[in-house]
């Protein structure tokens, strides 16, 4: 194995294989951008390799992955991304795709690539603060729209936060129709907007890391699976001011494809907004999704939602098992909810069927569960089984809703978070409901029942229990 000496970096070649390897370290206050992308373009033209980050500071822009590419960041590594927007590749959109100009795209970002990996034990910041920050009292948001969202415990940091700059990236992290995606053990902070956004990708594995968003991030997500298939995400501990792990297919550049056989599994996951969520776009259809051994609570204190899974755009869910999850502390333990409008635009009804919730506990949640259908488009299959929900709010029951609305749009209306007619479960247009050995707490003072079922067929209880 020979070494060749390059200014801030050594590059070791070896004559039993493409292994390269480039070893960089920063010279004064950072290594420019320029030097870790020449890195990475020399190991992709050389068959592939790991571009190595030592101990220091790194800023960049965007980064661009190639083939075969390890990016590598040794303990106390830290590449920054640049507060410039200019710094960072814009990509053209398609005709008739949304979004409809050129965005600033990500820190790292590959597309139509290959045997990729972000590894090692250093941290990857996205210098989101340069992109916005808190309100003051001199710019609070309208009172109008803040109080009743307080009211009803829907209200989260993100809400509170102004733009500092015009635009800003995408995401942190930016993977478009690549194949064969390693993310292990890193570090990632503090995201402009979406951190870690895999679109159109296959062969996914994303192992031990240790997300961080800043809890006012506006869109500030952990993960977006979007029409991804073959999706393994284990052992990471994710903690964002809006959805931690996310499944969508938003057809952004006009890559909407079915999102299939993707796990959650042993994660620890805390949101302001959601957990888990499928939705809300939804352009292409979800197949053959696990989640187990999860570890769900708020994220400061704010939490809406536990697991949700939403239809607004006329696709479809098929296959969801959700077991041995622990949530704690939050508003909205679970809902499925199908729907027919989606920013503002109506949308076929599509469907959602064949879920399995199992061994799961929700203890401390101060707000309700739904599971809704539309007219003539009932949810299928759906059994709950070993369930416990314990009910800790307290809530002014002239308020609670006599009639439900259909909550076809994209936001439903905000007193669903509370104030249903039931404080345990709201079924309505099911078909196949099967509920064993679910167990619902309430306080003493609560006037409501714990269940209520409307327009649902084919029910069947079995050792389902209420106590105060």
């Amino acid at each position: 194995m020979s070494k060749v000496q390059c200014r801030n970096a050594v590059e070791t070649r070896s004559a039993n294989g493409p292994k390269h390897e480039v070893l960089l370290a920063p010279s004064g206050d950072a290594l420019p951008a320029q030097g870790i992308q020449q890195a990475i373009d020399a190991c992709g033209a050389r068959g592939g390799g790991r571009v190595v980050l030592r101990a220091g500071r790194y800023r960049t822009g965007t980064l661009v992955m190639r083939s075969g590419v390890t990016l590598h960041l040794e303990k106390d590594a830290v590449l920054v991304a640049s507060g410039n927007i200019g710094d960072y590749l814009r990509k053209e959109p398609v005709s008739g795709a949304h979004p409809h100009r050129a965005i600033p795209t990500a820190m790292l970002f590959a597309e139509d690539v290959e045997g990729i990996a972000l590894t090692g034990e250093g941290t990857i910041d996205g210098n989101g603060e340069a992109f916005y920050r808190d309100r003051t009292p001199s710019d609070p948001p309208p009172a109008d729209w803040v109080e009743p969202k307080k009211a009803l415990g829907t209200w989260i940091p993100a809400f509170h936060t102004l733009m500092t700059q015009r635009e800003r990236p995408r995401a942190e992290i930016l993977f478009i129709n690549c194949r064969g995606v390693r993310i292990e053990n890193v570090r990632i902070r503090n995201s402009p907007q979406w951190t870690l956004f895999l679109l159109a990708c296959t062969d996914v594995v994303v192992r031990g890391i240790d997300l961080h968003s800043p809890v006012n991030c506006p869109n500030g997500d952990g993960i977006d699976v979007d029409g991804c298939s073959d999706v393994l995400v284990e052992d990471c501990d994710i903690t964002t001011g809006d959805d931690a792990v996310c499944l969508k297919n938003t057809n952004t550049w006009g890559l909407a494809r079915t999102s299939r056989n993707v796990t959650v599994r042993r994660c620890r996951l805390r949101a302001t907004a959601h957990a888990f969520c499928i939705g809300t776009e939804t352009q292409a259809d979800f197949e053959n999704v696990i989640l187990e051994d999860l570890e769900i609570a708020p994220y400061d204190g704010y939490g809406l939602t536990g697991i949700g899974l939403s239809i607004l755009e006329g696709a479809a869910i098929r296959g969801v098992r959700v077991s041995n999850v622990r949530i704690a502390d939050i508003n909205m333990p679970l809902y499925i909810r199908l729907g027919a409008e989606c920013h503002g635009m109506a949308k076929p009804v599509g469907a959602i069927g064949d879920i399995v919730f199992e061994n799961l506990t929700a203890r401390g949640v101060t707000g309700n569960s739904f599971l809704t259908g539309q007219p003539g488009h009932p949810l299928r299959n759906i059994a709950m089984r070993n369930i416990r929900i314990e009910f800790a709010g307290v809530i002014d029951h002239d308020r609670v809703m006599r009639e439900v609305p259909l909550l076809e749009t994209e936001y439903a209306v905000n007193t669903i978070w509370r104030f249903l007619p039931s404080y345990g479960l709201f079924c309505r247009l099911v078909d196949g409901l099967r509920l064993s050995d679910v167990h619902i707490t309430g306080p003493a003072t609560e006037k409501r029942p714990a269940v209520v079922l409307k327009n649902v067929r084919e029910f069947s209880s079995q050792n389902l229990t209420v106590t105060e």
